[in-house]
């Protein structure tokens, strides 16, 4: 029974430590849809919340996406600490 509890105490204290380290960054997404250089739609802003031991400027992005010959998708996320 020591064993077990010795155990688990050295498991929940590794799994304690390793949580320190971790930071939460705060990621907006939004897309913008513009067709033959005008703007259709600015998709709404989506928040999602990652948490990470690197910065997190790691997970900034930009796509472009083509669909057709006129139609074109900006995709952009950005993350900042939270």
């Amino acid at each position: 029974m020591k064993k077990l509890i010795c155990t688990l105490g050295v498991v929940f204290s590794l799994l304690l430590l390793n949580g320190c380290g971790m930071k939460e960054c705060k990621c907006v997404s939004t897309n913008k849809i513009v067709q033959n250089d005008s703007i259709i739609i600015t998709d709404r802003v989506d928040t999602v919340y990652n948490n990470t031991r690197d910065k997190c400027e790691a997970f900034n992005m930009m796509d472009t996406l083509s669909m057709d010959t006129s139609i074109v998708i900006y995709h952009i996320l950005s993350c900042k600490d939270n």
